[in-house]
């Protein structure tokens, strides 16, 4: 109870609280560098991952007992790119077996927080993180989005996501010092009218959320938000669309911005839909190193985060597929490797790939792509209001085999619901062969 007071008077105060106060110094060094020259935060970037790696073969247990380089030496190497192929792939389910074998010495009797996902997978991931290291990340958000004139301390914003989340039958909204917070399991017909009310009554400059939640809102509106004029959408945590991107913006009338992050915070990028105008994820250099790892013909993304000496992961498996090029853009991410399907001959499939037609969504309000055999797969509708009926079942079902009937057999089944994660989100792909 006394936390979520404390939190509450955070919310509500923290407009009059100046920033130094509000942030690590370390928040500051990162936006003024993320100002500087491209020469100047490589010279940094670089500077980092040598201390960083030479940090994690004294002081965390995994890296000390299996990477056998001098620390010295690691820190007078030519650059860090020349050493850090002496380090292992780190595979998740290494991670996941023994989080506490990768957390620094240093830190091991310091006060920590503890952040948590089961993420695209289900599985769930402890990583430990300090104040420090949480304003680090959100500098990286502020310098991005501060293009809009965003301003997490100041921004009138609706938020959708985890940490507005309430049970099903309390009001659908609340407000939370600057911002509306909107409850992601809500985002359905019952509560239409109260949410259209709310929203308008605020009038947020903003829009902050996960893709689906926000995509959930825009179908629940009819793709048109009256009275709602937002100067940018600012989307996190979850892989969208290109559609549900232009869909979005549309629906605002604003820009979007999307990141790629995951909760071990091995790699960053963005990409932005402005005017019609969709550009490609960047990875962010001075966020983290990235590498490629190509296997089967697909590119892996390798991320090694160069600020988290707390915990740090190096040369992490993100299971994310998409080939970096020279400039740091990603051509096209596949999304994540757990999200791929099995077809009758044994290929990978991107289950995001299977979609719905675009003249169904007039019924369908959201949908689940599962698959528990190779070959196999069951699409779980949620209608928008009526049930529909079985000749509308069976257009949709024989267009979706129309498309797909090469690679699998698909079923298609209308189920009241898809339950959201414990993190508000909604997974639209599981494939248990995994």
């Amino acid at each position: 109870m006394f936390a979520k007071q404390l939190q509450r008077a955070y919310f509500r105060y923290r407009r009059y609280v100046p920033s130094r106060i509000l942030y690590h110094p370390e928040y500051f060094r990162v936006c003024r560098l993320l100002g500087a020259s491209v020469q100047e935060q490589s010279r940094v970037a670089d500077l980092l991952l040598r201390e960083l790696l030479a940090d994690a073969v004294t002081h965390v247990p995994y890296y000390r007992e299996r990477v056998r380089i001098d620390p010295q030496a690691i820190r007078q190497a030519t650059s860090a790119a020349e050493v850090i192929r002496e380090f292992p792939y780190l595979e998740r389910q290494t991670f996941m077996d023994a989080p506490e074998r990768f957390l620094s010495d240093r830190y091991r009797w310091r006060p920590l927080h503890r952040a948590t996902s089961a993420g695209s997978t289900g599985e769930g991931i402890v990583v430990w993180r300090t104040k420090r290291l949480i304003d680090i990340e959100m500098a990286f958000f502020a310098s991005a989005w501060s293009a809009y004139g965003f301003r997490f301390e100041r921004s009138r914003t609706l938020r959708i996501a985890r940490d507005a989340l309430r049970p099903i039958n309390d009001p659908p909204t609340w407000i939370q010092g600057n911002r509306l917070m909107l409850s992601p399991r809500h985002t359905g017909p019952r509560w239409l009218d109260v949410i259209r009310r709310d929203i308008e009554a605020f009038a947020p400059d903003y829009v902050y959320g996960y893709p689906g939640a926000v995509d959930d809102l825009v179908r629940l509106f009819g793709d048109v938000i009256p009275g709602v004029h937002p100067k940018a959408v600012l989307l996190t945590s979850e892989h969208v669309h290109d559609d549900q991107l232009h869909r979005i913006s549309e629906a605002f009338r604003a820009p979007v911005s999307v990141n790629y992050g995951m909760t071990e915070r091995t790699s960053i990028a963005f990409r932005e839909l402005r005017d019609g105008a969709l550009t490609p994820y960047r990875l962010e250099p001075l966020y983290g190193f990235s590498e490629n790892r190509l296997q089967n013909g697909l590119f892996e993304i390798i991320g090694t985060s160069i600020w988290n000496d707390v915990m740090p992961l190096i040369r992490y498996r993100t299971a994310d597929y998409g080939r970096i090029a020279a400039d740091g853009t990603i051509s096209q991410l596949d999304g994540r490797g757990q999200d791929y399907l099995i077809d009758r001959q044994g290929q990978r499939i991107a289950g995001q790939m299977i979609r719905i037609d675009d003249h169904s969504w007039d019924l369908v309000r959201t949908y689940q792509v599962r698959q528990s055999h190779p070959g196999g797969c069951r699409i779980l509708i949620v209608p928008r209001q009526e049930p529909l009926d079985s000749t509308q079942l069976r257009a949709l079902q024989a267009w979706l085999q129309n498309q797909w009937g090469m690679h699998f057999d698909l079923t298609v089944e209308q189920v009241p619901d898809i339950p959201l994660t414990a993190s508000g989100k909604r997974r639209q792909v599981i494939c248990e062969l995994h």
